[in-house]
């Protein structure tokens, strides 16, 4: 009888011990299979942002000679309502927003120009203003268009020379300045 006993005994201990193993490895499996799946989720995140933010420049030097035909229009836009004594504040922000784009393609190729002088327009009239902003956004329109040939060029050779660099520097320079006299602008009421 002992001996059926010990033997009773011992089948009743080793499933259970199975059992808290079989628990155990299943238990090491789940968390191992969790924090892989957690890596792979992590990494594949990481690797879509770097994609989303990598800098392409063929593709930006495509979008800075597409907008350069648009602002021509913006500016057509404005020097009609100037002419016109319309509300300007259309084409306003919409010569902003290009100029946004502009300067964005600067920051992205690294060709940053100097910033204005604000004190340069503090005596300025709303009238002044506005002609000095179509005067400049004028200015900037036909060194857009050179630029954006500078850019075709450059594309096609693979050089950039340094006074094409000068130039886009120039050019920045001259961005930042319509820049400043739309924000002005933009702030005066009417």
């Amino acid at each position: 009888m002992r001996c059926s006993l010990t033997v009773l005994l011992f089948v009743a201990i080793f499933p259970s011990k199975a059992f808290s193993q079989d628990y155990e490895d299943s238990r090491a499996r789940l968390i191992r299979e969790t924090r892989e799946t957690f890596v792979r989720e992590q990494m594949e995140l990481s690797l879509r942002q770097l994609e989303a933010n990598r800098f392409d420049p063929l593709n930006a030097d495509r979008r800075f000679i597409a907008s350069v035909p648009k602002f021509r229009e913006t500016v057509e836009e404005y020097r009609m309502t100037m002419s016109l004594e319309g509300s300007s504040r259309k084409s306003l922000k919409e010569m902003d927003q290009f100029v946004g784009d502009f300067r964005k393609y600067f920051q992205e190729t690294k060709v940053e120009g100097d910033f204005p002088d604000p004190a340069e327009f503090r005596d300025f009239t709303t009238e002044e203003l506005s002609w000095e902003t179509l005067t400049s956004a004028e200015r900037v329109d036909t060194k857009l268009r050179q630029a954006s040939l500078l850019i075709q060029q450059a594309n096609v050779s693979n050089v950039v020379n340094i006074k094409a660099m000068l130039f886009l520097r120039g050019l920045d320079s001259e961005l930042r300045r319509l820049h400043l006299l739309i924000s002005k602008l933009k702030v005066i009421p009417g």
